[in-house]
């Protein structure tokens, strides 16, 4: 599995495991691609 930095773009983590996506909306992050 890849690390996740600071500097990770969510685009990248998304691609690495689209299943983050529900926390990212959870967050707010209603505009992700």
């Amino acid at each position: 599995m890849a690390a996740i930095t600071k500097d990770t773009l969510i685009g990248d983590i998304l691609t690495l495991d689209s299943t983050t996506a529900p926390y990212f909306l959870e967050m707010g992050m209603h505009c992700l691609g």
